[in-house]
């Protein structure tokens, strides 16, 4: 008789183990090759996620400053879901933006930054060294595709946006964090109001007529003062990319997104040949079961003349993770499956707005004004100018 021993095996954040005995292993193995996981989904099947997001959304009309998840955010989102047999396994994701002035870079003068952090709390069972791993492939991946960077420029040379974009996992016990981080940072970006910056040039009368014309010159460019408009209904959402496609209608809008595919490896036992089955939105389980995880970035290109025409979907990047050696030959098997899941994929993370008691609740704290959260960042780059 066969002895079922435990065993650690490592799940796809590298340090975070969990504790799997070899028949266990086996039986989800078996499940994802019959196309009959765990939980009783199939390979390409998502959980339900539900994203909550401001309840005034993009609209200028409805918009106000009380709708923001996070008072003292320019934009906000979170993503919750119950992923398990258990209401203790569950996916709790909160993501906020904040956005202030700053001098842009010497390389990119007329470009914004935006910037993406991953905090951990003691639910989310996570070390700090696997929120790293997974702060640099977000980063690597997706934070340049997110949003329109030459959009976050104020004046080329002088003042940009920059955007910081913290992703708070308060508890990921169903595993595919970094699908889920992509999505409400993707969603908290598209909540996020800036408001209307416009740069003046200000005169100086009293400048010296000795002085050369270069530093003239200088004096000029760092004459311009920024008038900050507080009222909210005049704020701005971020652009999103856009692009001309060989062959499409008009431009195109982008938005993009990570799917993970976990490859499944079992074998045969007649034959004693390795199996493979692609399986997507794994738990931790099979993320410890896993041979590989292919992180995949998937970019959807929404024709903005035809709303109803199917997007168009492109691989813009990829990144593998576990130990497993990955046999070549699976690669298109993994990129076709990447693109068919993220055409589901949104299906799957429905967006909400906040129950009307969370709503009375939030509105009974004193909200501050847009120009009043970057009165001291003004004040800041003013003087360093």
């Amino acid at each position: 008789m066969a002895s079922n021993t435990a065993t650690g095996v490592a799940s796809s954040d590298g340090n975070n183990r969990i504790l799997i005995s070899d028949s266990e292993c086996d039986f989800i193995l078996s499940g994802c090759r019959v196309d009959c996981r765990l939980d009783g989904r199939k390979r390409l099947e998502f959980r339900p996620y539900q994203i909550l997001i401001p309840g005034g959304g993009n609209s200028n009309e409805q918009a106000t400053s009380s709708d923001d998840l996070l008072p003292l955010s320019h934009g906000s989102a979170r993503l919750m879901g119950s992923v398990g047999h258990t209401s203790t396994e569950e996916q709790q994701i909160l993501c906020s933006v904040k956005a202030e002035l700053v001098h842009p870079s010497a390389l990119a003068p007329n470009q914004g930054v935006v910037e993406l952090h991953l905090h951990g709390s003691s639910g989310s069972r996570h070390t700090k060294r696997d929120l790293e791993q997974a702060q640099d492939i977000l980063s690597q991946l997706l934070v340049g595709r997110l949003v329109d960077t030459h959009a976050l420029c104020i004046t080329p040379g002088e003042f940009v946006w920059r955007l910081a974009v913290d992703v708070f996992v308060l508890e990921a016990a169903g595993g595919c964090l970094l699908d889920c981080a992509a999505r409400v940072a993707s969603a908290a970006l598209a909540a996020t109001r800036l408001p209307q910056v416009t740069a003046q040039p200000k005169t100086n009368p009293s400048s010296s007529s000795g002085s050369t014309e270069a530093e003239t010159s200088e004096q000029q460019q760092n004459q311009n003062t920024l008038v900050v408009d507080g009222d909210y209904a005049k704020s701005q959402s971020i652009p999103l990319p856009t692009t001309t496609l060989v062959g499409a209608n008009g431009p195109s809008t982008l938005s993009s997104s990570i799917v993970t595919v976990a490859v499944m490896q079992d074998f045969d036992l007649a034959t004693k040949r390795p199996l493979y089955s692609l399986i997507v939105d794994a738990t931790l389980a099979e993320e410890a079961c896993a041979l590989a995880l292919i992180h995949v970035c998937v970019q959807l290109a929404h024709c903005n003349d035809d709303p109803k025409a199917p997007p168009t979907a492109s691989i813009v990047g990829l990144h593998k993770t576990q130990q497993g050696a990955l046999p070549i030959h699976l690669l298109p098997d993994i990129t076709n499956t990447a693109l068919e899941a993220a055409a589901s994929a949104s299906l799957a993370f429905s967006t909400v707005q906040p129950s009307p008691l969370l709503e009375e609740n939030r509105q009974k704290q004193p909200k501050p004004n847009l120009s009043t959260l970057l009165q001291e960042q003004l004040q800041w780059v003013g003087e360093e100018t």
